[in-house]
């Protein structure tokens, strides 16, 4: 398969650009135009089980969020209003979602790619400037997108704000992307992306870097899960022999700290985002969150709790 980089090699990647800086690919998937329709996201985006966002542009561009499910047709009440649907998990959703992830594999690590996301927006539509806490690759589909990048300055967010953006953008390097490009981005850089000359598809292919917490906090969760199965399993032989007496098992494990279920990690993506919030948990880690074409998270960047990158 071939290489989603181009002709850079996925070791010379890692050592330049991967967590260190932006990096666009002309043609990363020759030919690429997507594979899905506005209405094959909307009528995922009204089920109860997918993690939707529908961002709209008001007045001095004010951004509004919106959270699915969504009425079939809905797309046809928002007028000239510019507008943004964020749809995540589409490898559960569609057949040609997860090969397009798989074509990442070699790039970064498998366990670390997330899940896969699809926005959709208007003409002069997008989430507004925000940065996340993980990395991405924002694949083009159809039509064009503008990305204003900021890697340096104050990158702090309005998080009075419905769609936290950042404060004071100066970007610092402009890029059009077209069908079969890509960019990716390292975690802490701001970017802002805007449909031009029409509305566009993109892609975002999510990737997460564990934490020491984080490993830890699911190592722990596992221990518990493996003490709470020997009980019920003792309890069961217990019953079955007629006797009275089961393992119960201890309050403390070895080195006296009380066990508990693990907590997703600061800077991970969470269930029920996508480039928007945090997110629904698809397949790989159990974090999850993202909104635009790129990927947002609360507790994990620029700012959707429950989540629009």
């Amino acid at each position: 398969m071939t290489s989603v980089l181009g002709g850079l090699q996925p070791d010379a990647f890692l050592q330049t650009y991967w967590q260190k800086k932006p990096l666009v690919v002309r043609q990363a998937v020759p030919g690429f135009t997507g594979f899905v329709s506005v209405d094959d996201l909307f009528a995922f985006a009204a089920k109860d089980n997918v993690a939707a966002r529908l961002v709209t542009v008001g007045k001095g561009g004010k951004r509004a969020l919106r959270s699915g499910p969504f009425k079939r047709g809905v797309h046809s009440t928002l007028g000239a209003v510019p507008w943004t649907l964020l749809v995540q998990g589409l490898e559960s959703l569609h057949d040609d979602g997860w090969p397009l992830l798989r074509r990442f594999d070699g790039v970064v690590p498998r366990a670390r790619l997330d899940d896969l996301m699809v926005s959709y927006a208007t003409e002069g539509a997008g989430v507004g400037p925000h940065t996340d806490r993980y990395d991405v690759f924002l694949l083009q589909g159809a039509g064009k997108r503008r990305w204003r990048l900021q890697s340096k300055g104050d990158l702090s967010l309005d998080d009075d704000a419905d769609v936290p953006t950042v404060r004071r953008f100066v970007p610092e390097e402009e890029h059009v992307l077209e069908p079969g490009d890509m960019l990716y981005l390292p975690p802490g850089v701001a970017h802002d992306g805007t449909a031009v000359a029409g509305p566009c598809f993109t892609y975002s292919i999510g990737a997460i870097a564990p934490s020491i917490e984080g490993l830890l906090q699911n190592f722990l969760g596992f221990l518990s899960q493996r003490v709470d199965d020997t009980a019920d399993l003792a309890a069961m032989a217990d019953r079955r022999n007629g006797r009275t007496f089961r393992v119960i098992p201890p309050e403390h494990p070895v080195g006296g700290a009380p066990l508990e279920p693990p907590r997703r990690a600061a800077g991970t993506r969470s269930p029920g985002s996508g480039n928007i919030g945090p997110r629904r948990r698809t397949h790989g880690s159990e974090n999850s969150s993202r909104v635009t074409g790129g990927a947002w998270a609360r507790g994990g960047g620029n700012g959707f709790v429950d989540r629009p990158k």
